[in-house]
């Protein structure tokens, strides 16, 4: 088994098209969150916001586990967040079967060799959900959700 550390340009695309991509906003957000948000009377920024932090902790997640596979005791090592430039499309074109295949391996690859993980249940949770709904937006076809 081996740990795959992925890239802040990987983290940040993603981020960018779950914040811009209506058809991907809509699961990318659990329901039980956004009704959250609505009952500050916050508005579609924030939602953007709560999307991002939570791929940033995904991003640090990865980070940790590649760390504690193939770093221990080798001493210090440096965790970095997102920035607000990382949040932007790049190079890299994401589909319904790439973005699915990513987050599988995403999902697998936030736990070390040893079976530790720096994510939380809900976060878990949360990137299930929405491997499922782009699970689902494949098996659909673009007919119901259309293409992005």
């Amino acid at each position: 088994m081996s740990v795959i550390l992925y890239t802040k340009e990987e983290f940040g695309s993603l981020a960018y098209y779950l914040t811009h991509t209506h058809n991907l906003r809509d699961i990318a957000l659990p329901y039980i969150e956004r009704m959250e948000l609505q009952k500050f009377k916050l508005g579609p920024e924030d939602e953007d916001r709560n999307i991002i932090c939570w791929v940033d902790r995904l991003y640090v997640a990865n980070q940790l586990a590649f760390h504690q596979t193939y770093s221990w005791g080798e001493g210090r090592f440096e965790i970095t967040p997102l920035d607000e430039e990382d949040i932007n499309p790049n190079s890299i074109h994401w589909d319904y079967r790439k973005l699915y295949d990513f987050l599988n391996s995403l999902h697998y690859n936030l736990f070390s060799n040893g079976g530790r993980s720096f994510i939380s249940t809900e976060d878990l949770a949360r990137l299930d959900g929405l491997i499922g709904g782009v699970a689902r937006r494949i098996i659909d076809g673009p007919t119901h959700y259309g293409g992005f």
